[in-house]
C-alpha cells in the first residue's frame, strides 16, 4: 500500500470522525437548519400527535387523524402508531426527542449495508465515509434534533433494496416478501415514498425472475395497499384534512412547479456526475442526439420553456416553497418577467444534467418521471422531497456504478456541507 492510500484512509477517519461529531454537535445546540426545527417549530405538532395515540387505542386514534382540530400532519399515521406501541419515552417530550436522534442513526447504518451490496470490492471506510454524509443534509438533521416525521421511511427504504438484492441473488420467498413488507411500508411513513414500492415493482416485473413471484408481487402490493385505501377514504385525499389549508395534494395543476423540481433535482444530481468517468459523461452527452426519445424531450423542454415564460404566473401566497432557483429570483429581481428568464437559465441547465442522468439507466427515468409528474399537483413544491432521497436512490436502487474513492468522497462532502452551511444561514 503506498503513502497516498494510507493518507487518503487516515483523512477519511478522520472525515468520519466529523460527520458523527458534527451530527452529535447539531443536537445539543439545537441546530435548525431546515426552517421546521426549534421549540416553536414542528415538534410540538409531532408531539401532540403522538399523544393522540398514546391517549387512544390505535383504530380510535386513526379515526381522529380526520379531525384537523386534533391530528397535525400532511403524513400517514404509522410512525406514530409506533412510538406509543414500543418508545418507553413517547410521554416525555425531551426523552422522545433524544430517541429519535439515536434512531435516526440507523439510517446511515442500513445506508452503509447497501453500499456494501453495490461496491463489494471498495474498502470499507470509504463506503463508512460515503454512508454517513446523509447526516449533512438540513432536512435529515432538522428531523433528527427535532422528533420530525421525515427520516423513518429511509430506514425501510434500505431495507427493501437489500432484501431485494439478496432475493436476485438467490429467489428466496422470505426475501421476496420481505422486499414487498418493507416497501409498501415507506408509503405508509411518507406518501412521497410510493416511488420505491413503484421501483421494487418494476425490477421485480421486468427481471429474469419465476412467473410465479411476479403474480405474488401483484398481489402482496395489492393488499398492503388496501389500509392505505381506507385512509384516503376516511381523509377524501391522500394527506389528512389537517393539513389541507396549508398543503395541496391534487386539488389544482401547478405547470410551473415543473421548472421549480427540473432545478432542484439537477442541483442535487450535478455533483454525482462528476463521480463518473469523464469518458463516460461525455460519451452520454454526445450520444444524445442519436436517440429519438431526447430529441423528443429536449423538444418537449424547449415548448416548456417558451409556455413558462409566457403564459405561466408564479406568483404564490406562500411564503415558503419553490426551492433555491425561485428564492435567488424573487430576492434578485423585482419584475416577474426578470425572475421567469432567471428561471429559464437555470432550467435550461439543469435539463441538461437530467438528461444525462437519465440516460445512465432506464431506473433513473423512473425517478425523474415520478418528481416530474406528482410536482404538477402537489403544493407548495420543497426541497425536502429531494433532499437526501436523491442521494440515498442514486446510491441503492439507480446502480450508478461509480469509482468511490477518497477524492470522489470529499467531492461529495464539500459540496453537501456547503448546502448545509448556506441552509444554516438561511435559517
Amino acid at each position: 500500500m503506498n503513502i497516498k492510500n494510507i493518507l487518503a484512509k487516515k483523512i477519511s477517519f478522520f472525515l468520519l470522525f466529523f460527520l458523527i461529531t458534527f451530527f452529535i454537535y447539531g443536537f445539543l445546540v439545537g441546530e435548525n437548519s431546515a426552517g421546521a426545527g426549534g421549540y416553536n417549530g414542528d415538534l410540538l405538532a409531532t408531539f401532540t400527535n403522538l399523544q393522540l395515540f398514546i391517549n387512544n387505542n390505535i383504530l380510535q386514534s386513526i379515526k381522529l387523524t380526520a379531525d384537523n382540530n386534533l391530528y397535525y400532519s400532511n403524513r400517514p399515521p404509522l410512525l406514530y402508531i409506533l412510538h406509543s406501541a414500543f418508545n418507553p419515552f413517547a410521554s416525555d417530550l425531551e426523552l422522545y426527542r433524544l430517541s429519535v436522534f439515536i434512531a435516526s442513526f440507523l439510517v446511515p447504518l442500513f445506508f452503509y449495508l447497501s453500499l456494501k451490496i453495490n461496491y463489494k470490492k471498495v474498502n470499507d471506510i470509504f463506503l463508512l465515509c460515503l454512508s454517513f454524509l446523509i447526516l449533512l443534509s438540513p432536512y435529515f438533521r432538522t428531523s433528527s434534533y427535532w422528533g420530525l416525521e421525515e427520516n423513518y421511511p429511509f430506514i425501510t427504504l434500505l431495507l427493501s433494496f437489500i432484501f431485494l438484492e439478496k432475493f436476485f441473488f438467490k429467489e428466496n420467498f422470505l426475501n421476496f416478501f420481505l422486499t414487498i413488507f418493507f416497501s409498501a411500508i415507506c408509503v405508509y411513513f411518507d406518501q412521497k415514498f410510493i416511488i420505491i414500492p413503484l421501483t421494487c415493482f418494476f425490477l421485480i416485473i421486468f427481471s429474469k425472475i419465476h412467473i410465479k413471484y411476479k403474480v405474488y408481487s401483484i398481489l402482496l402490493y395489492f393488499v398492503f395497499s388496501l389500509p392505505f385505501i381506507y385512509l384516503i377514504q376516511l381523509w377524501g385525499n391522500i394527506i389528512p384534512v389537517g393539513n389541507m389549508d396549508i398543503y395541496s395534494v391534487g386539488k389544482r395543476f401547478y405547470p410551473h412547479h415543473i421548472c421549480y423540481i427540473v432545478n432542484i433535482l439537477g442541483f442535487y444530481i450535478l455533483p454525482f456526475l462528476f463521480l463518473f468517468k469523464e469518458n463516460k459523461i461525455k460519451e452520454i452527452f454526445f450520444s444524445i442526439y442519436k436517440k429519438k426519445i431526447n430529441i423528443l424531450l429536449i423538444l418537449a423542454g424547449l415548448s416548456y420553456v417558451i409556455y413558462f415564460i409566457f403564459s405561466l404566473d408564479i406568483t404564490s401566497s406562500f411564503t415558503f416553497g419553490g426551492g433555491y432557483s425561485l428564492k435567488i429570483a424573487v430576492f434578485l429581481f423585482n419584475s416577474i418577467l426578470a425572475q421567469k428568464f432567471f428561471l429559464t437559465l437555470i432550467f435550461i441547465f439543469c435539463f441538461i444534467i437530467i438528461l444525462i442522468f437519465i440516460n445512465i439507466n432506464y431506473i433513473n427515468t423512473i425517478f425523474i418521471t415520478y418528481f416530474l409528474l406528482s410536482s404538477v399537483i402537489i403544493n407548495p413544491l420543497l426541497h425536502e422531497y429531494v433532499d437526501p432521497l436523491l442521494l440515498v436512490f442514486f446510491f441503492t436502487f439507480s446502480k450508478s456504478k461509480i469509482n468511490i474513492n477518497f477524492k470522489n468522497i470529499f467531492l461529495i462532502f464539500i459540496y453537501f456541507l456547503t448546502i448545509l452551511i448556506i441552509a444554516k444561514i438561511y435559517y
